[in-house]
C-alpha cells in the first residue's frame, strides 16, 4: 500500500518547509527536541536484547529516516559495546530529508522512497526500524500505518522495532496534525502475522513502542 499521491506530496512539501524553517534539528522532523528522539532511540534499540543468535554484523534498514540521525547514534552505542558492528540503509520519502542525511553523514546509504517503492526480498534485512515515520495523517492513514509494519516484518530476518503515538493521550487524540494509535489494539494487529510481539509504554508520555520478533 502506498502514499496516496497527494499525501506524498503534501509530506515532501511539508518537510523541506520544516528544514529551511529549523536547519537540521530533531523540530525540522517534528520531534518535540533531541533529548526525546535519544530517549526514543534508545527503547527503540532495546530489541538488540530480546533477540538471539545475531550475526556479527547486522543489516539495518531505518523506514522514514528522516536526516540518518539514527546512523550515529547506532554507531555510538557499537563505540560502547552495548551494539553489535552494522550496516545501515534508509529510505524517507522526502528528497530533502535523503539530500540532509546525506550532506551530515557522507556516505551513508539513503535513498528517497517510502516502503512500498522497493522491491526487497523476504528477510533481505536483519533489522527494520521505524521511529516517528507513521506520523502522518491522512484517509486511511491507519490502514497504510498497518501495511506498512507489516510490509516491514516481511522485508526483516530476526525483527521489527517502531514507535507510536499513544491515542489515549488526550492531546494526541485531539491533534488533527498527527496520527496516533491505541497501543493495545496495534499489539493485537501485530499477533496477527508476528511470532511474538512486545509492547512498551513506560518511557515517554504520548509515545509507544512495539517489538516484533
Amino acid at each position: 500500500m502506498k502514499l496516496p499521491e497527494k499525501e506524498r506530496k503534501r509530506i515532501q512539501i511539508r518537510h523541506q518547509v520544516a528544514i529551511e524553517h529549523f536547519g537540521y534539528q530533531p523540530k525540522a522532523l517534528f520531534w518535540q527536541n533531541r533529548e526525546v528522539q535519544q530517549v526514543r532511540f534508545e527503547v527503540l534499540s532495546e530489541i538488540i536484547h530480546q533477540l538471539n543468535h545475531l550475526p556479527e554484523k547486522l543489516s539495518i534498514l531505518d523506514v522514514g529516516c528522516g536526516f540518518g540521525d539514527l546512523y550515529p547514534f547506532l554507531q555510538q552505542q557499537t563505540k560502547k559495546g552495548t551494539w553489535p558492528a552494522f550496516e545501515y540503509f534508509g529510505i524517507d520519502v522526502a528528497p530533502a530529508m535523503v539530500e540532509s542525511a546525506g550532506f551530515q553523514y557522507p556516505g551513508i546509504q539513503v535513498q528517497q522512497g517510502e516502503l512500498a517503492d522497493f522491491a526487497f526480498e523476504t528477510g533481505q534485512f536483519d533489522l527494520v526500524m521505524l521511529s516517528g515515520s507513521l506520523n502522518e495523517p491522512f484517509e486511511n492513514s491507519e490502514a497504510y500505518a498497518k501495511a506498512t509494519i507489516q510490509e516491514a516484518y516481511r522485508v526483516a530476518k530476526f525483527g521489527v522495532t517502531l514507535n507510536l503515538l499513544d491515542a489515549r493521550d488526550e492531546r494526541m487524540a485531539k491533534a488533527d496534525n498527527l496520527q496516533a494509535f491505541d497501543p493495545v489494539e496495534m499489539k493485537s494487529f501485530c499477533e496477527g502475522f508476528a511470532k511474538e510481539v512486545r509492547l512498551r509504554e513506560d518511557y515517554l508520555p504520548q509515545d509507544f513502542t512495539l517489538y516484533l520478533l
